[in-house]
């Protein structure tokens, strides 16, 4: 076991050159690029491609170790500075690559990397190790973002198939209300008609509705104009529910289109979203704890990620499929949130989660589906609800 001297941490101009590109685009942000362009007065076009071209000066300044290697040094050291805290305890080789091996599969992939790669006794093994990990993990990322973009387009569609029908039937409906509105004129023109000349309808009646106006006209004239009022209340009801349906799904869309604009990386959004663009709208939980009560298992681990992306955690109970809901008390003790899907959970879980959040005084959002639109919505619907974590909380775990 070789025993690690203690050394300073390499600076940027120090490490493999190979290994630049995966630093600069993993360990810091788009924003922190722009916004350090903007210091250095570095000029760039403003096109699709600005970005991509911001990326390749900085990569290429980091081997050259003049003021802007430098500033990027002091930016990644203060953006990462938890992660090197951490990572310098580490006194062998192998506890080096066991403490990475664990940070890798936790939320902060990018101050866990530069931490690795700056570490003073880094040896190029694990170096390499590493840097294929984060090469693969990019790659995953993308295969996952692209589903999700399939997704977005299904909803798209589905979007459009609900509003035809809703057109549909707010013209077949009105078609209806015309046609009852020309009975009740034509049935009140019979009415005054019969009363003025004093004349009892005894031709055979073209309907029913005109054989018991011979009887009691007043009485059947009201029902007639009740029944046809009900059936425009049911109409009316029917065109709200189909509005309500379409307009939750548009939220929906819009805000898994918000997600996926902020997750994938911007030569991908222009390919596939065809000029969209994310601005300034992004999530940020600011270091809550999501508790997800039910779902499908299969969506949990994406979510998990989503979470971590957007600076929060993510905890899941199953909601009593094979978890006790007995464990559910202490689950909602930890997070400062709990959702769960309304069409994947069963009954008593979900009473059991909102009395417990009662109790506790915290937020809970029922979300429509267990779909991963839904869970974007309902963040992005009561997000401003939650609670910041309890720092005491935090110090505790």
């Amino acid at each position: 076991m070789l025993r690690i001297r203690s050394a300073k941490r390499k600076k940027l101009w120090d490490i493999n050159s190979g290994w630049h590109c995966s630093i600069i685009g993993t360990c810091l942000t788009t924003e922190d690029l722009r916004a350090l362009a903007r210091k250095l007065h570095v000029e760039t076009p403003e096109d699709s491609g600005a970005d991509f071209r911001l990326h390749g000066h900085f990569v290429q300044a980091c081997g050259q170790g003049g003021t802007t290697a430098k500033l990027l040094q002091k930016l990644l050291d203060r953006r990462h500075s938890a992660a090197i805290r951490r990572f310098g305890k580490a006194e062998t080789t192998d506890e080096l690559e066991t403490l990475w091996n664990v940070e890798r599969k936790g939320r902060d992939i990018p101050g866990a990397f530069w931490a690795l790669m700056s570490h003073p006794q880094l040896e190029t093994g694990l170096g390499t190790r590493a840097y294929g990990h984060i090469h693969m993990l990019s790659h995953l990322i993308g295969a996952s973002n692209r589903a999700d973009l399939d997704t977005l387009r299904s909803l798209e569609a589905e979007i459009d198939t609900l509003t035809s029908r809703l057109d549909n039937e707010t013209a077949r409906h009105a078609r209806r209300m015309e046609e009852k509105d020309r009975e009740i004129a034509d049935l009140q023109k019979q009415l005054i008609a019969a009363r003025a000349a004093k004349l009892d309808f005894t031709a055979p009646p073209p309907s029913k509705e005109a054989a018991n106006l011979n009887a009691d006209p007043d009485a059947d004239e009201a029902r007639q104009i009740q029944e046809i009022t009900r059936a425009r209340d049911d109409a009316q009801r029917t065109n709200e529910v189909l509005q309500e349906t379409v307009h939750s799904l548009r939220e929906e869309v819009q805000a898994l289109e918000t997600a996926l604009l902020n997750t994938v990386p911007s030569d991908e959004t222009d390919q596939d979203q065809g000029g969209f663009t994310a601005g300034d709208c992004r999530f940020d939980l600011h270091g809550r704890c999501i508790l997800y009560v039910g779902g499908r298992l299969a969506n949990v681990h994406r979510l998990r990620e989503l979470v971590a992306q957007w600076n929060g955690e993510l905890l899941h109970h199953d909601g009593g499929m094979e978890q006790s809901l007995d464990e559910l008390p202490s689950c909602v003790f930890r997070a400062d949130a709990v959702v769960f899907p309304t069409d994947c959970i069963s009954h008593s879980a979900a009473l059991k989660a909102k009395r417990l959040c009662r109790q506790s005084m915290k937020p809970y959002v029922p979300l429509r589906g267990s779909g991963v639109s839904s869970f974007v919505a309902g963040l992005q619907g009561k997000i401003d609800a939650f609670c910041p974590r309890d720092p005491g909380l935090m110090a505790a775990e």
